[in-house]
């Protein structure tokens, strides 16, 4: 919970996710690969469905936060 007790679920940017009430997306970016885990080379083709924005919980929070309208 941020200073002010904003969480990712009061953001703007935040999308539902399909599994989880308590997981879902920051949209505030545009998708990204998973980190690199295998040593420098990037093992996801550019046009691989890995691509994803982050996933966050929603109780998470963040400096850029947008309160939904």
């Amino acid at each position: 919970m941020g200073p002010d007790k904003e969480t990712c679920k009061q953001c703007y940017f935040f999308e539902k996710g399909l599994i989880s009430k308590e997981i879902g997306y920051c949209r505030r970016y545009p998708p990204m690969t998973p980190p690199d885990t295998f040593g420098g080379n990037n093992i996801y083709p550019v046009d691989s469905e890995a691509w994803t924005p982050p996933v966050v919980e929603t109780n998470y929070w963040c400096g850029e936060f947008k309160k939904k309208k």
